[in-house]
């Protein structure tokens, strides 16, 4: 439904609005107090469903770091744990990113901010990690191809700068790419609905950066030094895309 939006906060949890912006609610049942929202992902198949990342109360900066995923299945009235704890009780254990697997939706992907990559076949119940060929676990980033039933393909983006991993087997090996990338704190990895191979990344000081050969060979698009929070493209037309920056407000390429 167009009219329907969700938005985390920093500290304030989940709000939704029913009339495209104009007006908002707390939808915060069974979330954790000042909960910071990172991702949030929802089933396009049944929009019933939706997957969030939050971090809690640190402790001053200190651990335990309060990491908890959580999955609504009615549209977010209601909320319950989806992972907790990962790495153990000291691991900086929040997700970063969710995705929801664009053909497959009973297949759930994490990036975990210090515990890489994991991934749930039947809708967040159980979780495996499936980061044993990556080598840095600074998970930022998690996308599904939406172009690829079989095999599918998916992308990881770390923060320390090793660049992005593919794999095209749902996760069991990972490839890493790193052409144009070294030194890329990636935020977000966004893939174009339109266009196959052709995917961008929100980075932190290296502004948009894409790629149109999946991942193998990547350029610079502008916005270099800023940081990039966010990228949506139009699913309408991809040609649209939008960033939303640290402290510079929201751009528009066409």
């Amino acid at each position: 439904v167009p009219s329907v939006l969700y938005a985390g906060t920093y500290k304030d949890g989940m709000y939704k609005s029913l009339d495209g912006g104009q007006s908002w609610f707390a939808i915060n049942t069974n979330i954790q107090a000042e909960a910071i929202v990172y991702t949030i992902a929802i089933d396009r198949s049944d929009s019933n469903y939706i997957y969030i990342g939050t971090r809690g109360i640190s402790n001053n900066g200190e651990p335990p770091w309060n990491g908890v995923a959580y999955r609504s299945t009615d549209g977010g009235a209601n909320w319950e744990k989806m992972i907790t704890s990962l790495g153990g009780r000291d691991a900086q254990d929040w997700v970063y990113s969710l995705a929801v697997h664009p053909i497959y939706p009973s297949r759930v992907y994490a990036a975990g901010h210090g515990t890489g990559p994991f991934r749930s076949v039947d809708r967040g119940d159980t979780w495996l990690f499936i980061g044993d060929d990556t080598v840095d676990d600074s998970g930022r980033a998690i996308a599904a191809d939406p172009h690829s039933a079989s095999p599918i393909v998916l992308y990881y983006g770390v923060w320390h700068g090793a660049g992005i991993y593919k794999s095209t087997d749902g996760g069991n090996n990972w490839e890493h790419h790193q052409s144009g990338l070294w030194g890329t704190k990636i935020y977000q990895i966004a893939m174009d609905p339109q266009v196959r191979d052709t995917l961008y990344l929100a980075t932190f000081t290296t502004g948009v950066i894409k790629s149109i050969d999946g991942g193998e060979e990547w350029k610079r698009m502008g916005l270099d030094g800023t940081g990039i929070f966010s990228l949506v493209i139009n699913p309408l037309n991809s040609q649209t895309v939008y960033v939303g920056t640290s402290n510079d407000g929201i751009y528009r390429s066409d």
